[in-house]
């Protein structure tokens, strides 16, 4: 008889003795009368030992002294689980969709909403990823839903965004539960588990500058997913007792190879990768985070096929291409560890202006809710919270004080693009915080507490909303379609050719950029605060020359060697002198040297000074100059009543420009004793508001 099989299983079976002289089919019947009730042994000393542990678990009790069955709370947790992640993620989309942005806004939103229409490579460092899946998604979605003269739909582009946010709120609540849950957490799961993680996820996920990302037309909302994606494998090493295995290191890699194709600064959430060295053998782990990085670096083909091929903008000089690549992604002409050219912040102003972003961006409840998870982490050594806190000491505090910012009046909103990284670094010991409450709370309580909760949350997205709102957003939009109206109106040139627009600004370069892709003929759009630099010189004499406009060949042969900044700006002079006796010229915002020659032949007119050339006998009546500029800034006027004031500081600097010409009206109004215009200019000033950057804004 076999020594595995319980003796009770062959007891009483027949000729078992003497098995030998029995015939094949008793010897059959004998053997699957043993196998079956071997089975049947088996099965019931599996439903044995599963009882025992029931009843065992069943028979616990938390720290209320109240009974708790344990089979049941983990079929509602499990339950609960799949709930709370379904809300997280219907929950980001809809307050993403309630702020969907209806046109173009920010300072980037132009020139990145060319690029999915058009194509090319975008300031440094090129964000090459997000802007190949902007380029995918227009052609998929965008480009169908495209209305008037405009060649994409800035509202269905949005979307991309908010559809990336869904996914960084799900993998951030996907970590925060795991680790939660994980085996031999001190804190007992309970059904309500999920929905705490749920509340710390959406706590930042609908923080203005998280909120803000998920529906920019700029590169932050990919940035978040992949901070999210760190999270969440970070909560996976450090919750399972077994080792990280060389697909986590791959996968971390990959995120940090995507992020450096993308945005810079995910590198400073390097400390979420350290339990890959700390708890893994060291050579897999480099072995596969090296494999993942170099795949990730893939999305580097978008600069090698644009320069080439783009009909769109390109930003360099690609003849080069290997220098212009480590030039590009490096941000050499910015200065790597700084946010723009000649920056002359100090290390303290980042740092400032972050704190502004956290009070403003959380209510005083989350950031104490953050506090007390931060002690809970610290006195119970929670691994996973602590490297939060390191992840957002690196990118909210050390981050800001290497990028040098200058204090001024857009500092704040700045730094908020790059708030929502810390931010969402904050979720899992906000989390932690949650828990460590509701352990202290009676479970008779826990419902109405749970209660509290949700309405904390929902005042918590009230605050929030009129500042993430960016379908309010419509100042700058509604100023470049004012003013293109009325280069239109007056671009009177004797050859009939398409205006040009002179400008330093980048909001007005690439505002114009866009908004008249889809014009024929095209406008011709200066940007004088690239001028100096020698790649862009070229790229704009040569369209000029394919537009038909004459320029001499030894000014020509000049500006296309390397000058000095002010030789670069003395020939643009003489082009612009020589091209306004045919084409109508606007010079916008801004000033270099030279323009004080061209500006004593202009008057104002809508955002520009409109260059003539037989200087006052050119102008018209200033009395009718005040009614014409009265009908050019109605719609800004409509616009700024209809949305109570400029929502941010880009929009008032798009109306710096239109400040200039009534001020210049109001001037020569009061220098000719026009007392009814005086009154006009003083009223449209006054609708207008004070411009926070104290005048009209310039670039390096």
């Amino acid at each position: 008889m076999p020594a595995d099989v319980p003796v009770e299983v062959v007891e009483g079976v027949e000729g078992v003795e003497g098995v030998e002289f029995m015939s094949a089919s008793g010897a059959n019947r004998v053997y699957t009368a043993s196998m079956s009730r071997a089975a049947v042994f088996l099965v019931r000393s599996w439903i044995s030992q599963r009882s025992i542990g029931s009843s065992r678990q069943s028979a616990s009790k938390n720290r209320w002294g109240l009974k708790q069955n344990t089979d049941m709370k983990s079929n509602t947790l499990s339950h609960e689980k799949h709930l709370a992640g379904l809300a997280v993620v219907v929950a980001t989309g809809l307050a993403g969709l309630l702020v969907l942005p209806r046109t173009v806004t920010d300072m980037d939103g132009a020139e990145f909403a060319l690029i999915a229409a058009r194509g090319g490579i975008a300031h440094p460092p090129g964000y090459p990823l997000y802007s190949a899946m902007l380029r995918g998604w227009h052609e998929l979605f965008a480009g169908r839903f495209a209305s008037g003269n405009e060649v994409t739909s800035p509202e269905v582009l949005a979307i991309l965004s908010v559809t990336l946010s869904m996914a960084t709120a799900w993998l951030i609540w996907s970590g925060i539960s795991t680790w939660q849950n994980r085996p031999g957490a001190p804190e007992h799961p309970t059904a309500a588990s999920p929905w705490l993680a749920a509340a710390a996820t959406m706590a930042v996920m609908v923080a203005a500058p998280v909120w803000r990302a998920s529906t920019g037309l700029e590169p932050f909302a990919l940035n978040d997913l992949m901070a999210a994606g760190l999270i969440f494998l970070a909560a996976r090493v450090l919750s399972s007792p077994a080792p990280p295995r060389e697909i986590h290191a791959t996968l971390t890699g990959l995120i940090f190879g995507l992020a450096f194709c993308n945005h810079h600064s995910l590198a400073f959430a390097a400390p979420l990768a350290l339990p890959l060295f700390t708890r893994g053998q060291m050579r897999p782990m480099l072995r596969g985070a090296a494999g993942g990085f170099i795949a990730g670096l893939l999305p580097m083909l978008w600069f090698a096929v644009e320069r080439q091929a783009s009909p769109g903008f390109i930003w360099g000089d690609w003849s080069d291409f290997m220098p212009a690549l480590e030039n590009h992604v490096l941000r050499r002409s910015y200065g790597t560890l700084s946010l723009k050219t000649n920056s002359l912040g100090t290390w303290f102003d980042g740092p400032a202006f972050m704190a502004q972003v956290y009070t403003r961006g959380l209510s005083w409840f989350w950031l104490l809710s953050a506090a007390f998870g931060t002690f809970v982490a610290a006195t119970k050594k929670h691994r996973f919270d602590c490297l939060c806190l390191t992840g957002f000491a690196t990118t909210g505090i050390a981050m800001p004080i290497l990028f040098r910012m200058e204090p001024t009046g857009d500092g704040p909103e700045i730094m908020a693009r790059f708030g929502a990284l810390p931010l969402l670094l904050l979720a899992p010991l906000i989390g932690s915080g949650l828990v460590a409450l509701q352990n202290q709370i009676h479970p008779r309580w826990r419902k109405g507490a749970g209660a509290a909760l949700i309405a904390i949350l929902g005042l918590h997205a009230t605050i929030q909303l009129p500042s993430s709102n960016r379908g309010l957003e419509t100042i700058s939009n509604t100023h470049l379609e004012a003013s293109i109206a009325a280069t239109n109106a007056i671009a009177d040139g004797p050859t009939g050719r398409a205006p040009w627009i002179v400008t330093n600004s980048d909001l007005d370069f690439f505002g114009f950029a866009y908004k008249t892709a889809g014009m024929t003929p095209r406008p011709v759009i200066i940007q004088s605060g690239l001028w100096p630099s020698l790649w862009y010189r070229r790229q704009t004499l040569l369209e000029l020359v394919k537009s038909g406009v004459e320029i001499p060949k030894a000014t020509m042969e000049t500006l296309a060697e390397a000058v000095t900044v002010e030789e670069s700006f003395v020939g643009l002079s003489e082009i612009i002198n020589q091209a306004k006796a045919k084409d109508a010229i606007f010079l916008s915002t801004g000033s270099f040297p030279g323009l004080d020659r061209l500006a004593a032949d202009s008057y104002p007119t809508g955002s520009f000074i409109r260059l003539t050339t037989k200087g006052a006998t050119d102008f018209p009546p200033h009395r009718e100059l005040v009614k014409q500029n009265e009908i050019l800034v109605q719609p800004i006027l409509n616009a700024l009543a209809g949305t109570g004031c400029c929502h941010t500081a880009w929009e008032s600097f798009s109306l710096d420009g239109w400040r200039r010409t009534w001020a210049a009206l109001a001037s020569t109004s009061q220098a000719t004793g026009d007392l009814p215009s005086l009154n006009i200019c003083t009223d449209v000033l006054a609708k207008l508001g004070p411009s926070i950057s104290g005048g009209p804004r310039q670039i390096p």
